[in-house]
């Protein structure tokens, strides 16, 4: 793998399993089964994630997880403690333990595959604003015609519809066993049908959540109905009673006449 996809694969892998990072720093029980622990905030939060899982990360490989963490602490986004080791002894819970050491700012770099620099993300928003527009003609230009900056929607839109279009374009590819890169391809494809599987599985949750939340509502509406239906039943018979006895005329409402009778039933 490129450093530029080891950043990526480690990148998505945090963002979509951040809510499976213990908080150190929050007050709450220890989760169960935890992919590692996140400690500190802002720039100075940390990503502690455990060597098993580190493997997992790229599917049990173990030269690809020593090469990806060699990189990754080459470029600066690991905490080590030395020269010589990627992982770092950390304390959790009273207890110190060895992790990789992954630093916030893996979140907001973007990794520009140019000369083997590696810059922040508006860095690599310009070296990709050809690249989007090339392989797309029908993606809205990056500068507009009367130079105002498109809408942060519009361009979330076709990155995304770019991005899946490649991922379906790598997927669908069968990696040549003479490229150099066919090792790297082959690991790749595993990486990204995981991250497409849980993107969809994620908005499948979303949308069984909402669904249910609607049908909760709907459900609350029916009752609120029914006891409406009741209520008005109640006031009709109040009502009834309260001419019999003289007490009102028909001119008044069945509710106010079942208020009626109701306040002297009870004196």
């Amino acid at each position: 793998m490129t450093r530029a996809e080891i950043v990526r694969t480690v990148r998505n892998f945090i963002r979509w399993h951040s809510e499976r990072f213990d908080a150190l720093d929050e007050g709450h029980e220890a989760i169960a089964d935890p992919v590692g622990h996140r400690r500190g905030q802002g720039d100075k939060r940390e990503f502690w994630i455990k060597p098993e899982v580190w493997r997992d990360i790229f599917d049990n490989e173990p030269d690809a997880a020593v090469d990806a963490a060699r990189a990754l602490r080459e470029i600066g986004l690991f905490r080590v403690q030395d020269t010589e080791n990627c992982q770092a002894v950390v304390e959790v819970r009273k207890k110190s333990v060895r992790a990789y050491v992954v630093k916030a700012k893996i979140l907001k770099r973007e990794a520009v595959e140019s000369y083997g620099a590696y810059g922040p993300a508006e860095t690599a928003l310009k070296y990709s604003v050809t690249t989007l527009n090339s392989v797309s003609p029908a993606v809205n230009s990056l500068q507009p015609p009367d130079g105002q900056p498109p809408a942060l929607s519009a361009l979330l839109h076709d990155g995304t519809r770019l991005g899946l279009q490649r991922a379906i374009e790598l997927l669908a590819a069968s990696p040549d066993p003479g490229d150099r890169n066919y090792a790297a391809q082959l690991r790749g494809q595993p990486a990204l049908i995981h991250t497409l599987v849980s993107v969809q599985a994620r908005i499948d949750e979303v949308q069984l959540k909402e669904k249910q939340r609607e049908d909760r509502i709907g459900e609350i509406l029916r009752r609120v109905k029914e006891e409406r239906a009741k209520q008005a039943e109640r006031d009709k018979e109040d009502a009834r009673r309260a001419r019999e006895r003289g007490w009102c005329d028909a001119s008044l409402s069945d509710k106010t006449a079942a208020e009626i009778y109701r306040e002297k039933a009870s004196s």
